[in-house]
C-alpha cells in the first residue's frame, strides 16, 4: 500500500469519527430538549383542575362574605367609663381593631364607625352601618360597678327579637374564652340598637371597676383585651356558620351598672 492510500485511508476514518460525533450530539440535545419542555409544561388535566378549584374557591368566598359593622363605643369627647387611669373609650377600640383584623382573616368584610379618638353620634353610627347595608352591627363597650368591685361578668345586650341570637352567640364566646361568669342578654332601649336595621348586639364582656380586671388590663400587654377580640370574632363566626348550634342565654333585667346611657 502506497503513502497515498495510507493518508486517504486515514481522513476517511477521521471524517467518519467526526461524523458520528455530530450526529450523538445532535441526538443528546434533542433528548435533552424534550426533558426540558416536559418537565417545564404542567399536565392538560393538571391545570384545568387548577383553574376550576381556583374558580371555585373564588365563587365560594364571594358567596360567603359577610358584612360586619364594628362599633368602639364612646370616643372623643365621651371617654366612657372611667377607672383610676383606664378609659372605656380607648380599650373599646383596642378590641374593636383586633377584632376587625381577626374577622379579615376569616374572609369577612369589616367596617368600623370610628378608627381613632374621635366624637360619633349613636344614630349616626347606626345610620353608617345601614349604609353600608351590614348584615350585624356589633357595639363593643365595658361595665363598671364602684359599690363593688368584686362584680365581675359578662353580658349582651340587644333591643329587637332579631337581636337576641346574636347577643347570645357573642356573650356565650366571650365569657367562655374570659373565664368569666356569663349573666345573660338584656334588653336595652337604646338608639344605636333601635335605628339599625340589621341584627345588632352590645357587647359588655366585663367590669373595669373589678379588681382583677384592673390588674389585668395594667398590664405592658393586656392580653384580657385579645381574649375578649377572640371571643367577639369566635360568636361572630358561630353567629353566620352554626346558628342552630347557639345557646339560648337567658334573659336577665337584673344587672349592676353605674350606668344607663340612653343618648343619642
Amino acid at each position: 500500500m502506497t503513502q497515498n492510500n495510507k493518508l486517504k485511508k486515514s481522513k476517511k476514518r477521521r471524517l467518519v469519527t467526526v461524523l458520528v460525533c455530530l450526529i450523538f450530539i445532535l441526538i443528546l440535545s434533542s433528548l435533552v430538549a424534550h426533558l426540558f419542555v416536559t418537565k417545564s409544561q404542567p399536565k392538560v388535566e393538571e391545570t384545568v383542575s387548577s383553574v376550576v378549584n381556583s374558580t371555585e374557591t373564588k365563587d365560594e368566598s364571594f358567596l360567603t362574605q359577610k358584612i360586619v359593622c364594628l362599633d368602639p363605643g364612646h370616643g372623643g369627647k365621651d371617654v366612657g367609663a372611667i377607672y383610676g387611669d383606664i378609659y372605656e373609650a380607648n380599650i373599646n377600640l383596642t378590641v374593636a381593631l383586633q377584632t376587625k383584623s381577626a374577622l379579615e382573616q376569616e374572609g369577612y368584610k369589616v367596617y368600623l364607625t370610628r378608627d381613632s379618638d374621635t366624637t360619633v353620634a349613636k344614630r349616626d353610627r347606626a345610620n353608617y352601618c345601614n349604609s353600608i347595608n351590614a348584615d350585624i352591627l356589633v357595639s363593643i363597650h365595658h361595665n363598671t360597678y364602684s359599690l363593688d368591685h368584686t362584680v365581675d361578668y359578662g353580658t349582651a345586650l340587644y333591643y329587637k327579637d332579631s337581636d337576641q341570637l346574636l347577643a347570645s352567640s357573642i356573650l356565650n364566646s366571650t365569657s367562655d374564652e374570659l373565664s368569666i361568669k356569663n349573666q345573660g342578654i338584656s334588653k336595652f332601649d337604646d338608639s344605636l340598637l333601635w335605628v339599625a336595621k340589621m341584627p345588632a348586639a352590645l357587647s359588655e364582656a366585663f367590669f373595669l371597676t373589678n379588681t382583677n380586671e384592673y390588674s389585668l388590663l395594667s398590664e405592658p400587654t393586656p392580653f384580657r383585651l385579645t381574649a375578649e377580640a377572640k371571643g367577639i370574632t369566635t360568636g361572630i363566626v358561630n353567629y353566620f356558620t352554626h346558628p342552630e348550634q347557639i345557646k339560648a342565654s337567658a334573659n336577665n333585667d337584673s344587672l349592676n351598672i353605674d350606668r344607663i346611657d340612653l343618648g343619642d
